[in-house]
């Protein structure tokens, strides 16, 4: 995550539609990793991150919050 102050302390009960977010987002970073990829590969990748941001926004915990922040920073970085 990106930053000290998102620390989410190790006992608090995460519900699972996070976890659901959470494994959408690390299927999509593992894609990242391809070296090979094209503008277009590249294109969808960033609307995938999005679409898990989109999904993220009505919810104010900081877990979601932590999570479209490093969203953000991730589809900066493609």
């Amino acid at each position: 995550m990106p930053d000290v102050i998102y620390q989410v302390d190790a006992n608090e009960n995460i519900d699972s539609n996070l976890c659901i977010k959470l494994g959408k987002f690390f299927e999509l970073i593992e894609r990242i990793d391809n070296d090979d990829l094209t503008q277009h590969e590249e294109l969808k990748l960033k609307k995938a991150f999005l679409g898990i941001y989109e999904e993220a926004l009505p919810y104010n915990e900081l877990s979601y919050v932590a999570l479209k922040d490093t969203i953000v920073n991730v589809v900066d970085y493609l």
